[in-house]
């Protein structure tokens, strides 16, 4: 075949590699988790605001005292421009946002409870756009993805009243959680190429050891000389973070060769031997339980863990699940 027919099929070509991968269907028990977390840490989230009672100081237009400059915005966020610019307002939204939170988590009118969370926390960003961290908008992209997905189809209220029972086994399309994968490699990619500041790898590596040492973020006072030799360990964590959050194209690329181990070079073998997909995994999980730890981040580690469960295929999470199970069942040996 000549060299242009080749480049004339490829279209042909890449499209039905295209609608075959789209068209790929596995079990929802994958997904349905990443529902059910990613909803449950954006209630909590919204709940902590509602104790501390900031809902109307957040979400309230300045002119009742509120923090929110959108009453003079033009166009005015819908919610003001419908119920208009008044503290009772902000009321209506974080209720809003609390049941369609709940009703995501719970799985629960699936797909209308995604879009009515993202829809409330872009108006919550309107409103109050200082208020919009980054961990909101990884997870109203991730609610979007949602939207377009069977999120519902196992381990909801929506399964249980359509079949019976919780874990339906019932096969959906794969390509929202294969999404939300890339959405979040994304983010740790993008955030390590942005780092550019004399803190990070190219200059002394110093940047946790003075993040802990803020504190507006730190759990612990380390200001203490004593704390002075875990100066290295921060070092070596901050070249670690760095690592990590550039190579998620090799993470991408491992999942190619796990996926295609025939076509595997030497490259590929080799990140095959070493588990570089499951060692990438628990570096990530590993990283985010440290920053839980050590400082105070609000929900975003909580927010990112929330979506992992979409790095793992469902049968992987279901024979984990089975090993558990088999293991709290199996019988205690009786003394002798």
């Amino acid at each position: 075949m000549s060299r242009w027919r080749r480049w004339a099929l490829f279209p042909r070509r890449f499209w039905r590699h295209w609608v075959t991968l789209t068209d790929l269907r596995e079990d929802g028990t994958s997904l349905a988790l990443v529902r059910l977390l990613v909803g449950f840490v954006l209630l909590a989230d919204q709940l902590i605001a509602g104790q501390l009672g900031l809902v109307e100081h957040l979400w309230g237009p300045h002119t009742s005292g509120g923090l929110a400059l959108a009453a003079d915005a033009h166009p005015m966020p819908l919610m003001f421009e419908v119920f208009g610019a008044e503290p009772g307002t902000a009321t209506i939204l974080w209720w809003t946002m609390v049941v369609a939170c709940l009703c995501l988590g719970l799985g629960f009118l699936g797909r209308l409870a995604a879009a009515v969370v993202v829809f409330a926390s872009a108006q919550e960003a309107m409103i109050f756009p200082i208020g919009d961290r980054g961990i909101d908008i990884i997870l109203r992209a991730i609610c979007l993805i949602l939207v377009f997905s069977r999120c519902t189809a196992t381990l909801s209220v929506d399964a249980y009243l359509r079949r019976g029972k919780l874990h339906t086994g019932e096969r959906i399309p794969a390509w929202p959680r294969y999404l939300c994968v890339v959405q979040l490699l994304w983010v740790y990619f993008s955030a390590g190429i942005h780092k550019r500041g004399d803190w990070w790898p190219w200059r002394g590596a110093s940047a946790l050891w003075r993040i802990l040492h803020d504190p507006h973020f730190a759990r612990f006072d380390l200001t203490d000389p004593k704390w002075e030799w875990l100066f290295p360990l921060t070092q070596l964590g901050t070249i670690g973070t760095m690592l990590f959050e550039i190579t998620p194209p090799v993470f991408l690329l491992a999942l190619y060769y796990q996926r295609f181990p025939q076509r595997a070079g030497r490259v590929g073998t080799f990140l095959l031997r070493i588990h570089y997909r499951e060692l990438f995994l628990a570096l990530g999980i590993t990283f985010h339980v440290g920053l839980m730890a050590s400082m105070r981040l609000g929900i975003f580690p909580y927010g990112v863990l929330a979506i992992y469960p979409a790095f793992f295929a469902p049968d992987e999470i279901l024979a984990f699940a089975r090993r558990v199970r088999a293991k709290l069942r199996r019988p205690t040996p009786e003394p002798t």
